[in-house]
């Protein structure tokens, strides 16, 4: 398991690396495409540990949903997620960027965790704009790469696409 992370953590570092900008990269770092999925997003991976601040439970069957548009850039999303026996829900903001005017967004600005106080600026690294989507997660407290792979709806009781796992492998 341990190796795999490792794996994970550098390809997600090296998909960071690549800079200027192709029309291959604007297919598939698209944050609006992800929005307009309409789909709920579960965690089905991710390269770092995250538990529940006020219980201490690992957090399991995370996902996100987009739940209204407000303008073309900023939106309504609930984040759930379970600790232990219990659901928790909260309605956060979440705001899309290009911050380097590659003329479409990239960056998913929102609080990925539950105890963040602030959003962050997350990083779409791959998403095939049907069931699967990674994310690059600032994570400072256990390193400054890692990463979310998120399946859409249904799918993510099955294995993602073979060009989702190379991109995260």
């Amino acid at each position: 398991m341990k190796l795999v992370l490792s794996l994970a953590i550098f390809a997600c570092g090296s998909l960071v690396g690549t800079s200027g900008v192709n029309p291959p990269i604007m297919k598939i770092r698209n944050a609006t495409g992800v929005v307009e999925m309409n789909a709920t997003q579960w965690v089905k991976w991710r390269t770092y540990n995250l538990t529940d601040p006020s219980r201490g439970n690992p957090l399991q069957c995370e996902n996100f949903k987009v739940v209204e548009k407000r303008t073309p850039t900023n939106y309504s999303l609930q984040y759930t997620y379970r600790s232990g026996n219990r659901w928790e829900a909260r309605n956060e903001t979440l705001m899309l960027y290009d911050h380097d005017k590659r003329g479409f967004p990239y960056i998913m600005y929102f609080a990925r965790k539950p105890d963040d106080l602030y959003a962050t600026y997350n990083l779409l690294l791959y998403s095939n704009y049907v069931n699967c989507t990674i994310l690059r997660i600032p994570f400072r407290s256990q390193g400054k790469r890692h990463c979310d792979l998120w399946m859409a709806n249904t799918t993510a009781s099955q294995e993602p696409p073979e060009l989702c796992k190379q991109r995260i492998y």
